[in-house]
């Protein structure tokens, strides 16, 4: 099926995406569980591995401080040095907001495609809109426009190839309602 999502779409989720993933998750999450941010470590510890400690401080009688600091531990020397908390987190949340972004695009396809699979309604039940004198439903399109609507002839048209350019419906449906607008003329 074709899709029809904007760039402009597509950038701001990976944006968001990736902020989510910095703030939310490097930060954030990382800040109360510090092994979430041990996926940087291929980049901020290259042959080495990540190590966390924790001291706790009591500052008052009513008040305690809890640091955590990153450490790398070298594989052949086994020293361990410091990690600075900014590229940590920057290069774990980029991966995090990496993983959302695959989950956003997967949900935005997945929902264009179920708006392009839908059937046309036959008829629409809407209260107080669709219902003539009889009370019965009237008839409606996909256009919104009723069947035998006696609307601006050139607006229904150009809301007509407005649909068919988005994928609202198929060059036959097109075709189809184009030819009954015209006729009514």
């Amino acid at each position: 099926m074709v899709m029809n999502l904007r760039f402009s779409t597509i950038a701001q989720a990976f944006f968001w995406s990736i902020f989510a993933g910095v703030t939310g998750i490097g930060i954030g999450l990382g800040a109360a569980f510090p092994p979430l941010n041990y996926v940087a470590a291929p980049f901020v510890c290259p042959g080495g591995t990540m190590t966390n400690t924790t001291q706790g401080y009591t500052v008052s009688p009513v008040e305690s401080v809890t640091t955590v600091s990153l450490y790398c531990v070298e594989a052949t020397t086994g020293s361990r040095r410091e990690v600075g908390m900014f590229p940590t987190v920057l290069y774990s949340g980029v991966m995090y907001g990496l993983v959302i972004f695959a989950v956003v695009v997967v949900i935005m396809v997945t929902t264009a495609n179920n708006r392009q699979a839908r059937p046309p309604a036959e008829f629409v039940e809407a209260p107080g809109l669709n219902r003539g004198r009889s009370g019965g439903m009237r008839q409606q399109n996909r256009t919104g426009v009723r069947a035998g609507s006696t609307g601006d002839p050139e607006a229904r048209l150009e809301k007509l190839r407005d649909m068919l350019s988005s994928g609202l419906i198929t060059q036959q449906e097109y075709d189809q309602k184009k030819r009954e607008i015209l006729e009514e003329m």
